[in-house]
């Protein structure tokens, strides 16, 4: 072939890589884009979450039925504590230190399902062993919080192996064979403030802060890594006409 070969050749490759940053880089504006839009799902989403925690509370009956859009709802709880079937949720850890959540069921009525309080956190060593009795705050209960869904069921033990009344996790099922009656689909988590190493008062727990999540830099970094392609492939034919 000799000299007269190597320019066809010379060309199919600066063709091929051409190709491929194009590729590569339409690839990477489309993640960038994709990133932005779940940036601005999010943004729609916290500031739904915003309204309903801003919203007046209302009282948890009338969002028995709504397992939709009741999630960081505000509301009220006034009932009857089943002193003798509270648990402790095992595995809780506050600023570092191990502890558990003190879960009180809630009797509204005899016709209406159990609402599952979580009142806060407690110190336990071992994460699991708390005194249920050496924290309860009597046998009625009017609180405002806000409400939570279970998550799904996870995999291992629903019981701590540990201590009797200890679980690991929320899985409404069990709950309603543990305690014999139904069971609202979601946590009610008691609102208000604990003073930093109060340990004497159990620790209430804030909403988790609303962020945006991490899409914005996502994005950013997707349409870094075009520009890249681009780039880099102009740099790469400037030295390839610089050798032909």
């Amino acid at each position: 072939m000799g000299e007269a070969g190597r320019p066809p050749r010379r060309r199919a490759g600066v063709w091929f890589m051409g190709i491929i940053a194009a590729i590569g880089a339409a690839a990477c504006i489309r993640l960038g884009i994709w990133q932005l839009d779940r940036l601005g799902q999010r943004r729609l989403l916290n500031a739904e979450i915003r309204a309903r925690i801003d919203a007046p509370p209302v009282d948890v009956r009338t969002v028995l039925g709504d397992t939709t859009r009741t999630r960081f709802r505000r509301v009220t709880v006034s009932g009857v504590t089943r002193a003798a079937d509270e648990l402790a949720w095992a595995g809780r850890t506050r600023n570092g230190s191990p502890g558990v959540y003190l879960l009180s069921p809630v009797s509204l009525g005899d016709s209406m399902p159990l609402v599952l309080v979580n009142r806060g956190w407690v110190y336990s060593p071992d994460g699991s062993r708390v005194d249920l009795a050496r924290w309860r705050e009597g046998d009625t209960v009017r609180v405002t919080g806000y409400v939570e869904p279970f998550a799904g069921r996870l995999t291992g033990r629903w019981r701590a192996s540990t201590a009797l009344r200890s679980v690991r996790w929320m899985e409404r099922d069990s709950l309603v064979a543990l305690l014999g009656r139904p069971v609202a689909p979601f946590l009610v988590v008691v609102a208000g403030d604990t003073a930093p190493g109060d340990a004497a008062r159990v620790a209430r727990i804030p909403p988790p802060p609303l962020d945006e999540g991490p899409h914005q830099s996502y994005a950013m970094q997707w349409f870094a890594f075009a520009t890249i392609a681009v780039v880099g492939y102009g740099a790469y034919l400037w030295n390839a006409r610089r050798g032909g």
